[in-house]
């Protein structure tokens, strides 16, 4: 079968059917992907395989799951599920769809009360992160976005007390 980042399989995890790139960044790759199980939409992040071998990045990876999974809020985006695939780690979330806040910046400023409106659903999601203990340190405005109808939802760029993890908004 062909391989996706070091992925033996287009099915991850016998459950998880990989579809496009959606995102990737320095330790991992984000996957559209469909649950077979469930018949719903999913996002799937995969340690990238030259790293799943480092004790040290697999950790990182695996606390974030952990950190991410510890927060629920309307603005947070839900974890379904982590697990690994022969060696190579992963994590299932909501898969987020809609424009993005840079989609949004691309066609000009936002109107005073649009921003004020984005900026009290990411302090909400902030606060829901730091209630669960979980320390948000940088925020990727380009991630976020907005399906219709639904609010903004923090992927994640975040830190727990010792590790970091990744977060990013939607709306």
């Amino acid at each position: 079968m062909a391989t996706q980042d070091g992925v033996a399989a287009t099915v991850l995890a016998c459950r998880y059917e990989l579809g496009p790139i959606v995102g990737q960044g320095g330790m991992a790759v984000v996957y559209r992907a469909k649950d077979l199980r469930l018949d719903r939409q999913v996002a799937v992040k995969i340690l990238r395989a030259e790293l799943a071998g480092q004790p040290e990045s697999r950790h990182r990876f695996e606390a974030e799951a952990r950190a991410a999974a510890r927060v629920e809020h309307p603005n947070v985006v839900a974890v379904y599920d982590s697990g690994e695939d022969g060696e190579i780690p992963f994590l299932v979330t909501e898969c987020l769809s809609g424009r993005t806040l840079n989609d949004e910046l691309a066609d000009g400023p936002l109107s005073p009360e649009r921003l004020r409106n984005v900026l009290r659903e990411i302090l909400a999601a902030l606060q829901a992160a730091h209630a669960a203990g979980v320390i948000a340190t940088c925020w990727q405005h380009p991630c976020t976005s907005r399906p219709s109808g639904r609010q903004a939802k923090p992927r994640r760029r975040a830190v727990t007390s010792i590790l970091s993890a990744s977060w990013r908004t939607r709306r």
